[in-house]
């Protein structure tokens, strides 16, 4: 048993724009599905005995990896049939990554890219700051619940500064997952691994807005992530379902914000979920 194993063990929606997203779920798992192909065109090269180039190598091996994962889950995957899989030595990985956790981290991201081509529809129409931070929280609460295990590794075995490391070499090799027109509160969030680090990017834009004030942005960010994480862990473990502590966690939230607002809340998204939360 890891470390983050003992951690863990010892440890809905609005309608308006969160109705619209639920509708179009399966639309975003299409654009996912496309992302975890892109070794393909690598291994095509592979078996027609074209000389591949580095990033076309990394390409392959994320994704044999990834689909490793995807059968077998993180515990079980292993270096030696992401190798086999990917066609080569398992040696030969290490030529591109500087251990097996370094794939298993680029190969997290993959499964990460559900949430970010998620999150630019949850967004559309959103208001203000406040309807921003529920929203983005609204996503990524869904997917995270969803696929626990995935995003236990993603976000609590890499985080930090060696998180934000791989997460700068990631985004250079695949260019493409990082949205040029996200804000700079979304960007900032994007590139960082610590879910502290991702919070307070969003809870800073809260304070910029008005709604609550700059000394209570550290005590939001401590809440909220705190929130997050023991509802995770009940999910991780079995103790609750994913919908329930999805709903909860907005609820919540809503609750910790009503307590700091400074200003009228102006968004039908925080209202909503206000009131869902008066009636527990």
């Amino acid at each position: 048993m890891t470390d983050l194993d003992r951690k863990f063990q010892a440890d809905s929606k609005p309608e308006s724009n969160l109705a619209r997203a639920q509708g179009e779920r399966k639309s975003y798992r299409h654009k996912t599905d496309q992302l975890l192909k892109a070794g393909e065109i690598a291994r095509a090269k592979r078996g027609s005995h074209q000389r591949l180039g580095r990033n076309e190598m990394i390409r392959l091996f994320v994704d044999a990896c990834a689909e490793v994962i995807e059968e077998k889950g993180y515990e079980k995957t292993g270096i030696r049939e992401v190798a086999h899989r990917a066609g080569y030595k398992p040696a030969t990985v290490y030529n591109y990554f500087e251990n097996f956790d370094h794939l298993l981290f680029f190969a997290s991201m993959r499964f990460l890219g559900k949430y970010t081509h998620a999150l630019e529809d949850y967004l559309v129409g959103s208001e203000n700051a406040l309807d921003k931070f529920l929203l983005i929280w609204d996503c990524f609460c869904y997917y995270a619940y969803a696929e626990p295990e995935i995003y236990k590794y993603r976000f609590y075995l890499y985080s930090g500064s060696t998180g934000d490391k791989l997460m700068e070499e990631y985004y250079r090799e695949f260019p493409e997952e990082l949205k040029q027109d996200w804000s700079p509160d979304i960007r900032a969030m994007m590139t960082r691994t610590k879910i502290e680090d991702r919070n307070m990017a969003l809870v800073e834009e809260l304070a910029h807005a008005g709604y609550i004030s700059n000394k209570h942005c550290e005590i939001i960010n401590n809440l909220t992530t705190i929130l997050f994480e023991g509802f995770f862990s009940r999910v991780l473990l079995g103790q609750m379902t994913a919908e329930e502590a999805h709903k909860l966690t907005l609820e919540y939230f809503a609750v910790v914000m009503n307590c700091h607002l400074i200003k009228k809340a102006d968004s039908e998204v925080f209202l909503k979920l206000y009131r869902e939360s008066n009636k527990a």
